[in-house]
């Protein structure tokens, strides 16, 4: 017997799965990464409108679980929250389908794991009510985004940060995977600065810029397949302006 269940969900993306239905990848607080069927979503009055499958929105879902290994079928869905600025702001809409690609290549787990789940949504929620200095906030959430991947870095020494082991060292590295003093000090600073103290901070374009460079070799180092980031250069340009 196939057994409905709710659960807070992050969509990733929803791919077209005939006339009018779509198969729908998210990120559930119960259940981990799942993949659902949502039956015409493109009808006209459609009881799931497929605006609510927007990559990155939060929602709320009914779900009947498929016991035989098919896929799991979509009941019900609300937008839980509702977004009141993402939708209609150029650069915080950069900034997610920036985390959306990240999230799509290093959320591989069918396993629960809650408090992702939370930060995550935390992180969404807080973009979505800023009303300025959040244009470094992807910095900030993808350096805290490594202690739950298990790569969170270790500066307990001066001197060099060796990418490879994720460590600082005092001796410079004999292979070309480090950041020198300077610019250690700066990628540092995304990991230690208190969270009510991040939008006080402010960096320029090109230090923003070479951040997020150290900050996707970093992880390209230690997750496999996130070494080719397409919104990664239209986000740079967007910050920009």
């Amino acid at each position: 017997m196939n057994i409905s269940e709710v659960t807070d969900a992050l969509i990733l993306k929803a791919i077209k799965y005939d006339d009018s239905s779509v198969i729908v990848h998210a990120y559930t607080r119960r259940f981990g990464l799942e993949s659902y069927l949502a039956r015409g979503v493109r009808k006209k009055g459609a009881k799931i409108r497929i605006a609510l499958l927007q990559p990155m929105n939060l929602t709320q879902m009914t779900v009947v679980k498929n016991k035989k290994g098919r896929l799991h079928i979509i009941k019900e869905l609300t937008l839980s929250p509702m977004y009141a600025s993402i939708p209609f702001d150029l650069k915080k809409n950069a900034i997610i389908i920036f985390i959306n690609e990240v999230l799509g290549k290093i959320l591989k787990e069918e396993t629960p794991h809650e408090e992702l789940f939370d930060f995550l949504k935390e992180y969404l929620i807080e973009l979505d009510h800023a009303t300025n200095n959040y244009s470094n906030t992807h910095l900030f959430m993808l350096a805290q985004l490594t202690q739950y991947l298990g790569i969170l870095p270790n500066f307990d020494r001066t001197g060099w940060f060796d990418m490879l082991e994720g460590v600082s060292v005092v001796n410079k590295p004999i292979h070309d995977y480090f950041i020198a003093h300077e610019e250690r000090f700066l990628f540092e600073t995304l990991f230690s600065t208190d969270q009510k103290e991040q939008k006080h901070l402010k960096f320029t374009n090109e230090q923003r810029a070479m951040l997020l460079n150290m900050l996707t070799a970093y992880y390209a180092i230690h997750i496999p397949g996130t070494d080719r980031l397409k919104s990664k250069e239209i986000l740079h340009v967007v910050l920009q302006g």
